[in-house]
């Protein structure tokens, strides 16, 4: 397959590349970006030293504020992303993708940084499933939260005011298909499937 160098891309692929190239700056490792052919994978991470792969594919959006929500005090940034698919599930679809791990990555104007969720593509789509979105298109907004000092990623469409509120009370009671914690900048994954055992930056 055709590579291009990652100075050729734009957008959340560029964001991705650039923090894995600062994340594994010590290690032996390559961001490719395969040909101008949508294979499904965006980004392509080759560790030189064992020779192991992990194949990405990025979901960019711009983070978003949404007023008189009871959230907003507490958001740092707020995401948007659309899923969609013709023959089957938009969650079939996305089990069904080559990538070994997609990144769903949104840009905070206000702080100039990003966030990051890593998941396997199977483990998202049994997500989206748990929230009963079932159709052949997904619609999913993750916020990235403070709350009483504590950092929290929750999927928020379709909450409603007095959801919100009680979330704001109790973050830890939150339900578990809501809850995405543990998927935010979990770039252990991506060291297991390179194989590396700590990245040096």
């Amino acid at each position: 397959t055709r590579m291009k160098t990652l100075f050729t891309i734009h957008g959340g692929e560029w964001l991705v590349g650039e923090e894995v190239e600062r994340r594994y700056k010590g290690n032996d490792v390559t961001v490719w970006v395969p040909g101008s052919k949508d294979r499904g994978i965006d980004l392509l991470i080759t560790n030189n030293t064992n020779g192991k792969s992990v194949g990405i594919q990025v979901k960019f959006s711009k983070s978003y504020e949404k007023t008189s929500d009871p959230l907003e005090e507490f958001e740092r940034s707020r995401g948007w992303w659309k899923f969609s698919a013709r023959s089957t599930s938009a969650a079939d679809k996305i089990s069904q993708s080559p990538a070994d791990v997609w990144v769903l990555v949104w840009y905070n104007f206000k702080e100039k940084e990003c966030d990051f969720l890593i998941v396997e593509p199977g483990v998202l789509a049994e997500r989206f499933k748990a929230l009963g979105r079932s159709s052949n298109v997904i619609y999913s907004y993750m916020s990235v939260l403070s709350i009483a000092g504590n950092k929290y990623c929750i999927e928020t469409r379709s909450m409603s005011k007095a959801q919100k509120k009680q979330l704001l009370e109790a973050p830890e009671k939150c339900c578990s298909e809501r809850e995405w914690t543990s998927f935010l900048s979990s770039w252990d994954q991506i060291d297991r499937l390179l194989g590396i055992c700590e990245p040096v930056t």
